[in-house]
């Protein structure tokens, strides 16, 4: 049968955000026409992880903790056969189907951390296999699968100002100097450079240099523990000052892993920005960075000549 038949699942986009509607069909050519029970598909999302710890006692091992859950899942039924007119005939056929995420689900994220004698792989993701029966066989005959890249939905944000009181040593008098610091784009993927302006509210006081630094915060949490951690991920030292506004870059590591906001697990990321500023001790400001990653590329639907056929209703499923 699989000689005469295509069965492929495909989506409509390489990624999602988090607060849009996945869409994606299923592909199903056929030479010659065959008893068609039903075709269904089964949207899933998973959490798995596993780090290790030191153990409490003098033996100085350390404990592995393991944690693999199906955050929910659930089968939807694409096509059925009505009674006894199940035979589909031969042709290229189309089965459409939209999934509703829930409002505060979050995106794909796979991480490999090692941090202060602690390491840890996480891996939150979604996925969709398709399976299809026909009349008489108890087991699928054809099934395929496919992995759904999420984005987390990140809403823009505005320039940022600090306002810091300044006491002049020689006179003792104070006053208030604004620091506007932002980034040059609201998120970045991890093949990105992040460049970072800093510039005063009074010419007065000048900038020298501005040293970044990008940082990691990772929470785990499984039945028994929660694990919170902070790594330093890239640094940059180099500021270039033209008018009043320091421009300071710092690479991503490519290896990063995605902004992600979970339960279950929590990945995010802080740019801290030291200012020099003349006739004054160092300031530092911080800020929120959004990272994604790109999303890899699927394998397209290869046909294997079949002439058209029907493209059937499209089936809409929400995530309760």
């Amino acid at each position: 049968m699989q000689k005469n038949c295509n069965f492929k699942i495909t989506l409509d986009k390489s990624h999602f955000i988090t607060n849009e509607i996945i869409s994606g069909k299923i592909h199903l050519e056929l030479l010659e026409p065959i008893n068609l029970h039903t075709i269904y598909i089964h949207f899933y999302k998973k959490f798995d992880c596993e780090f290790e710890v030191n153990r409490n006692d003098s033996s100085f091992h350390k404990k592995w903790y393991k944690t693999e859950r199906t955050i929910y899942s659930k089968e939807i039924v694409i096509y059925e056969s009505f009674r006894h007119v199940n035979k589909l005939g031969s042709g290229y056929h189309v089965f459409p189907f939209k999934i509703t995420l829930r409002p505060k689900d979050s995106g794909t994220c796979t991480l490999s951390q090692y941090v202060d004698n602690f390491y840890a792989e996480a891996n939150s993701y979604y996925g969709i296999d398709a399976f299809l029966k026909v009349e008489g066989v108890f087991k699928p005959v054809l099934t395929d699968n496919v992995r759904v890249e999420m984005r987390t939905y990140h809403q823009k944000t505005r320039k940022i100002t600090d306002t810091i009181n300044i006491t002049s040593c020689l006179c003792l008098m104070s006053t208030n100097l604004i620091i506007i610091g932002h980034t040059d784009k609201d998120k970045y993927s991890t093949t990105d450079a992040i460049s970072f302006f800093t510039r005063l509210s009074n010419n007065t006081y000048g900038i020298k240099s501005v040293k970044l630094r990008l940082y990691c915060h990772l929470t785990l949490r499984t039945k028994n523990n929660v694990v919170n951690k902070t790594k330093l991920v890239a640094s940059s030292d180099r500021s270039i000052i033209e008018l009043n506004e320091c421009k300071t870059m710092i690479k991503i590591p490519s290896n990063a892993a995605p902004t992600v906001y979970e339960k279950y697990l929590c990945v995010y990321y802080t740019l801290s920005a030291i200012v020099h500023i003349n006739r004054t001790s160092p300031i530092v400001i911080e800020r929120k960075v959004f990272i994604y990653r790109e999303p890899r590329r699927e394998e397209p639907f290869c046909s294997i000549g079949a002439f058209k056929g029907i493209t059937f209703p499209s089936v809409y499923i929400n995530i309760d």
